[in-house]
């Protein structure tokens, strides 16, 4: 039977990808998780697997080319079938959007009209475009249909391609400076954003601007779940961090406290059936948040098993497609940050700032001090979702979790 393989949604406001890289060709048999393509969001690479074995019978699109997304790209059947008999009658239906896909043609139709003004650029040609600081509105592509390529971009800087590639990158390297530096001025340094950078601006610029945000911190007594680790971790196939707790205990608190996992959408709050907790890893050009789906039905180790693949892809560039976050956490423990008030991920309507752990001296009674382990963890609400005490409810509740329920670990022990 045809199916398509659909454009994935790769972001919680993107609405079309770029196909950067086709792993396959028409009539290759293909199995099931196997790399189909490599897509493009403003802020990550993307791996789409195919999600069962079969024949490739169609390539919709070129490299290069821009898909929106939930719309086939690819179609996969048995050999002998045919693709466009089928692709008039074959729908998909998003369970994040509740819409239908229309038949191919269309949709391919659409997206070429569409892009009837637009750039066509390689992403190579990007990529060095961002490196030089080329406005690529000056830049005649030489290229089918007008597509920039990279030795395009490479005429315009000095009209040697090679050379020019070199001598910048040997110029940038004399003057000291990063090779993204691509412009000096006499005492001050021009540096033009990525595209990452760009969407990183774009979005928490529009949070601070139409989200009305309010704080609140607590401190938290991690001597227990220090405790836990360790005596549990080494039973765990994949090492178990403390963001791996916040995450479950986050999570579990979300599960009782639903209006904060969701967003505001005009006159209404969009409270989520799923718990998909982001984490935000630092990358070269920003922050990428991949996501831990269902967070509160899996255990802690499996979280962790999620998130070190999660951290490992984003750090190479490349994740798979995933569901889309509900709410995030943001930990500079790491970096000795006591506490910190994070932006909220848009459209979301809460994020958790994760702070440095460290020994204090606490009263345990009246009569009793001791060191403790404690911590420090700043909620940033959406004031439009909830109000003061709900968040603060939902707040006691991690702490409640971390300090002994979520382990079942006796204080003091």
């Amino acid at each position: 039977m045809v199916k398509p393989i659909n454009m994935p949604q790769i972001g919680q406001d993107i609405e079309a990808g770029v196909i950067v890289e086709w792993r396959v060709k028409e009539n290759d048999v293909i199995a099931k998780n196997d790399t189909v393509a490599i897509v493009e969001s403003d802020k990550a690479t993307f791996e789409v697997e195919a999600f069962e074995p079969g024949t490739v019978l169609k390539l919709l699109y070129n490299e290069g080319d821009e898909a929106k997304v939930f719309s086939p790209i690819a179609y996969i059947g048995q050999p002998g079938e045919k693709w466009d008999e089928v692709s008039a009658t074959v729908s998909h239906t998003s369970e994040s959007t509740g819409t239908k896909t229309r038949d191919v043609e269309s949709i391919v139709r659409e997206d070429k009209q569409a892009k009837r003004g637009k750039i066509f650029v390689a992403p190579l040609a990007r990529k060095l475009a961002q490196k030089y600081g080329i406005d690529l509105s000056l830049v005649k592509g030489s290229g089918p249909n007008g597509r920039i390529l990279k030795q395009d971009v490479l005429a315009l800087v000095s009209g040697d391609s090679v050379q020019s590639e070199n001598k910048l990158d040997t110029a940038a390297r004399d003057s000291g400076l990063h090779p993204d530096v691509v412009r000096t001025l006499p005492e001050d340094q021009e540096i033009p954003f990525s595209k990452m950078r760009k969407k990183i601006a774009e979005r928490l610029t529009r949070s601070k601007q139409t989200i009305p945000h309010f704080y609140l911190t607590i401190d938290v007594d991690m001597t227990d779940a220090l405790i836990w680790r360790k005596q549990n971790g080494s039973n765990s196939p994949v090492k178990i961090t403390i963001n791996d707790i916040i995450i479950k205990a986050a999570a579990t608190a979300l599960s009782r406290y639903r209006k904060l996992n969701g967003h505001v959408e005009n006159d209404k709050l969009i409270v989520r059936k799923n718990i998909n907790i982001g984490v935000a890893v630092s990358v070269e050009e920003g922050l990428l948040v991949p996501v831990i789906p269902d967070a509160d039905q899996k255990e802690i180790a499996k979280i962790a098993q999620i998130s070190r693949q999660n951290t490992e892809g984003a750090q190479k560039g490349i994740l798979k497609p995933q569901s889309v976050g509900t709410f995030t956490v943001s930990n500079l423990g790491m970096f000795a940050i006591q506490g910190f008030l994070p932006i909220i991920n848009p459209p979301e309507c809460a994020i958790l700032g994760v702070g440095q752990i460290t020994k204090q001296v606490m009263p345990l009674d009246d009569n009793c001090i001791a060191v403790r382990e404690m911590m420090t963890l700043s909620l940033v609400s959406d004031h439009r979702a909830v109000d003061g005490t709900y968040a603060a409810g939902f707040l006691g509740e991690i702490k409640k979790q971390l300090e002994g329920v979520l382990f079942q670990v006796r204080k003091g022990n």
